[in-house]
C-alpha cells in the first residue's frame, strides 16, 4: 500500500507565514499606489474645474460667488440673477460647494457635472461649517476686487501668512480651487483656516499634511 503524501501541519503553518510575509511587503505599495492614483485623478479634475471657472469668467465677465461672499449686495444681485441654487436668507449660508460651482454645468455647460473628490470618503473633519461648505467636491474660493475684503476661507493664502509659509497671496481677482488631500483634512486648527489652502507635496511623504490647489 503506497503511502499517502500531503502538507504536515509545520509544513502548512510555514506556507501560511511565507503568504502574510509576502502580504505585508505587497499591502503598503499597494496602497500607496491607491494614494498616488486618486491624487493624479484629483489634480486632474481640478485643471477639468479650473478651465470651466476661466471660461465662465470670460464668457460673463463675473466670477463665481464663494461661501464667503454671499452677505455682500453685489455678489447677492448676482446670484439672484442667476437664479442658481439661491439662497432664500443668505445669513443661513445655505449654500454648498455644489450650489458655487453649479453655474458652470446650467444653463451653459462648462463641464458635465460637478466632479466628487476622491479623498472626501475619508474625511477626519468634522466642523459643520466645512460639511456644509463643502459637501463632497472641491473647495472654491476668490479674492474678487469688486467684494470688499480678503475674505475667500483660505488662510494660508491671505497677505498676513502666505509669505510665512513661502507662498504668494492670492491676488486680486485671483481664485483658488482646492481639495482635501491624502490627509483627508482641511487643515482647520483651533477654529480658524491659517493652514488652509498650504499644498501638499508627495516629497513630504505620500500621506503628508496639505491640500491639493490649483489657483488662476
Amino acid at each position: 500500500m503506497s503511502k499517502s503524501s500531503g502538507f504536515t501541519l509545520i509544513e502548512l503553518l510555514i506556507v501560511i507565514a511565507i503568504i502574510l510575509i509576502l502580504i505585508a511587503i505587497a499591502l503598503p505599495n499597494f496602497l500607496e499606489a491607491q494614494i498616488r492614483a486618486k491624487v493624479t485623478k484629483s489634480q486632474g479634475e481640478i485643471r477639468s474645474l479650473g478651465i470651466a471657472i476661466e471660461s465662465f469668467r470670460i464668457d460673463h465677465n463675473e466670477m463665481l460667488v464663494d461661501f464667503w461672499d454671499e452677505g455682500d449686495p453685489t455678489a447677492l444681485e448676482r446670484l439672484r440673477r442667476w437664479n442658481f441654487c439661491s439662497p432664500t436668507n443668505l445669513a443661513d449660508e445655505v449654500r454648498n460647494q455644489r450650489c458655487i460651482l453649479g453655474n458652470l454645468t446650467t444653463p451653459a455647460a462648462y463641464i458635465t457635472s460637478i466632479p466628487t473628490d476622491p479623498f472626501s470618503g475619508t474625511i477626519t473633519d468634522t466642523s459643520d461649517r466645512l460639511t456644509l461648505a463643502l459637501d463632497g467636491t472641491y473647495f472654491y474660493g476668490d479674492n474678487e476686487s469688486g467684494i470688499p475684503g480678503e475674505d475667500h476661507g483660505l488662510g494660508g493664502l491671505t497677505k498676513q501668512r502666505a509669505w510665512f509659509f513661502g507662498l504668494r497671496p492670492l491676488g486680486e481677482d485671483e481664485w483658488a480651487l482646492m481639495g482635501w488631500g491624502p490627509d483627508s483634512r482641511i487643515e482647520e486648527l483651533d477654529g480658524n483656516e491659517r493652514f488652509r489652502g498650504l499644498p501638499y507635496s508627495p516629497t513630504n511623504g505620500t500621506r503628508s499634511r496639505g491640500d491639493i490647489v490649483t489657483r488662476g
